[in-house]
């Protein structure tokens, strides 16, 4: 099983708020973009990691730094020797993430990540860590699972349509910042 912490894009939201502030001023509400702006507060993931560890059942830990939540999985599958099928909709995305992905036409699960942590749990341990994360007020969900064929890189949309994993060629942070 598959648990994401807290969100897709953290540091990256941080970084674009805070070099491109000038103009998300005209997208972003002035509340918006401080909170954009302080998710750099967000990037530790030593609570969420004891917590699950203490729990137990946990195989691998990822913190996705670049290539965001999709590159991390990625990863994570590669080292396994697994696949894997992840749906878009359990996959949290702040809306000051989608915004500013949306104004930069990005992808937020392409977006680094540092502040989230990927956890791999087995089936039987993995509602509880939730639970366990939840009640310290850490946003977590179980976002998929892990497949014994390592071809397969599924991506389950919100409409439901199946399509590959995008693996990250290179984060999208860099896409953003390369526009003038």
């Amino acid at each position: 099983t598959i648990i994401l912490t807290k969100s897709a894009g953290i540091e990256g939201t941080a970084i674009l708020a805070s070099d491109r502030e000038t103009e998300l001023k005209r997208i972003l509400k002035a509340e918006e973009l401080q909170n954009a702006k302080n998710f750099y507060q967000k990037t530790s993931i030593v609570k969420e990691a004891l917590i699950a560890c203490k729990v137990g059942g946990v195989h691998a830990m990822h913190d996705p730094t670049e290539g965001g939540v999709a590159g991390g999985i990625h990863e994570m599958a590669d080292a396994a020797g697994l696949g894997v099928q992840v749906f878009q909709k359990k996959i949290g995305v702040a809306s000051e993430t989608a915004k500013i992905c949306s104004h930069f036409d990005l992808d937020p699960l392409q977006l680094i990540g540092s502040g989230a942590l990927l956890i791999a749990a087995e089936n039987g341990k993995a509602k509880r860590i939730v639970a366990n994360l939840t009640t310290e007020h850490i946003q977590a969900a179980i976002i998929g699972e892990f497949l014994p064929d390592k071809t397969q890189r599924l991506l389950t949309l919100k409409n439901n349509k199946v399509e590959s994993l995008p693996r990250p060629t290179s984060d999208h942070l860099w896409r953003a910042l390369s526009q003038k």
